[in-house]
C-alpha cells in the first residue's frame, strides 16, 4: 500500500562521488548517511592525518633521510606535528561545514519570513526548491536542522513528477535513490515554479 509520506529513517541518497574523493575524504554513502557532520569531520581529520603521516614517515624519513623505519624512531616532535595537523584539518572541515550551514540557515530564515508576510505561492515554492537543491548539493539533507524541510519539498517535487512516494521509499530501502535523480526531480519542480511566476507576471502586465 502506497503512503503519502516519505519514510524519514530510511531516506538516504546515493551520491555520485568518484573513487579518489571517496577514498581520501570519505565521501562515501556509508559515512555520509550514518554519521553526523561533526563526527564525520573528526573521522575525516584522523584519516587524512594518518595518510599524510604514513607518507611522511615512510617516504620522507625512511627513504629520503634514510633513517630507521622502526616505530621507536618516531620522535616527540613527529607526534606533536601529527597532532597539530589533525587539529588543523578538523578545523578546516568544521569551518567549511559552518559556512555551508550558515548559508542554508539564512536562506531558510528568509523563506520563513516570506511565508508569514507574503501569499505568493509559486515564489515561495521556487525559493524552497532552490534551498532543497542546495541542501542536496552541500550534503546537508540529513542535517537535523533541515531534514524535515527537505523531505516536504522533495515529496512535493516527486508528486509533481507523478512519482509515487512508495516508489521513492523503495529506492531508499534498496539504496538506489541516486543524487542526480533527486536533483533532476528538484530542478524540474524549480523550473515549473519559475514558469508559473513568469506567466503570472505576463498576466498581471496585460491586465
Amino acid at each position: 500500500m502506497c503512503t503519502t509520506e516519505i519514510n524519514k529513517p530510511s531516506f538516504r541518497i546515493r551520491r555520485n562521488n568518484g573513487f579518489l574523493k571517496s577514498l581520501f575524504f570519505l565521501e562515501h554513502d556509508l559515512f555520509l548517511n550514518n554519521f553526523s557532520q561533526p563526527i564525520l569531520n573528526f573521522i575525516r581529520s584522523i584519516w587524512i592525518t594518518a595518510l599524510f603521516g604514513a607518507v611522511y614517515f615512510i617516504v620522507f624519513k625512511c627513504i629520503i633521510l634514510s633513517e630507521s623505519c622502526k616505530l621507536e624512531s618516531i620522535s616527540i616532535q613527529d607526534i606533536m606535528t601529527v597532532i597539530v595537523c589533525q587539529v588543523g584539518i578538523y578545523w578546516q572541515f568544521d569551518t567549511l561545514f559552518g559556512r555551508k550551514w550558515e548559508y542554508c540557515a539564512n536562506l531558510f530564515n528568509e523563506i520563513m519570513i516570506l511565508n508569514v508576510s507574503e501569499k505568493k505561492y509559486y515564489q515561495l515554492e521556487y525559493l524552497r526548491s532552490t534551498l532543497a537543491i542546495d541542501l542536496c548539493s552541500l550534503d546537508l539533507v540529513k542535517n537535523k536542522s533541515f531534514d524535515d524541510f527537505f523531505l516536504v519539498i522533495f515529496r512535493r517535487a516527486a508528486t509533481h513528477s507523478n512519482l509515487k512516494i512508495c516508489y521513492i521509499d523503495n529506492l531508499c530501502v534498496k539504496n538506489q535513490l541516486r543524487e542526480d535523480f533527486v536533483l533532476k526531480i528538484l530542478n524540474d519542480y524549480q523550473s515549473f515554479c519559475f514558469d508559473k511566476i513568469n506567466k503570472k507576471r505576463v498576466f498581471d502586465r496585460d491586465e
